[in-house]
C-alpha cells in the first residue's frame, strides 16, 4: 500500500460533476415583471428553456409569481399605441407573462342564491 497521509487545511474545490444552477434571473427579465407583462421569445427549444426557468424562478422566490406561455404565430401585432401594425407573429414565436395567482384574482361575480329558511308552525310544536 502506498504512503498516504492526511492532511489538514486544504481547500475543498467546487464540484464539477453535474450541471451548476444558472441565475434565471440573468438570463430572463422575470424580477422586472409586473401582472400583464411579457416578453417574447422565437423558437420551441427557447421556449421550453423559458418555461424552466420560470418554474425555477417560482421556486426560488415564491408562490407570488406565475407565470404563462402562449403560443403567438399567426397573432396580430399591435403598437405601443394599442393599434394592429398589420404584420403578425412569425412561426415559432412565444409569450411569456406573469399573471395573476387565482388566489388574487377578483372574485367571479356570481349572482348568490337565497339561503332557504325553515319556519316551523308554532301549532305543531311540542
Amino acid at each position: 500500500m502506498a504512503d498516504v497521509k492526511v492532511q489538514s487545511n486544504v481547500a475543498l474545490p467546487v464540484s464539477r460533476r453535474g450541471r451548476q444552477k444558472q441565475d434565471v434571473g440573468a438570463l430572463y427579465p422575470f424580477a422586472d415583471m409586473r401582472v400583464g407583462d411579457c416578453f417574447i421569445i422565437s423558437g420551441k427549444k427557447d421556449i421550453y428553456k423559458a418555461r424552466n426557468a420560470a418554474q425555477t424562478w417560482v421556486k426560488d422566490h415564491g408562490d407570488a409569481w406565475k407565470f404563462s406561455t402562449r403560443e403567438l404565430t399567426g397573432t396580430p401585432i399591435y403598437g405601443e399605441d394599442g393599434k394592429a401594425t398589420g404584420e403578425v407573429y412569425p412561426a415559432e414565436t412565444f409569450g411569456v407573462w406573469r399573471v395573476m395567482r387565482t388566489v388574487d384574482a377578483p372574485a367571479a361575480s356570481a349572482p348568490i342564491e337565497p339561503t332557504p329558511v325553515l319556519t316551523v308552525n308554532p301549532e305543531h310544536q311540542s
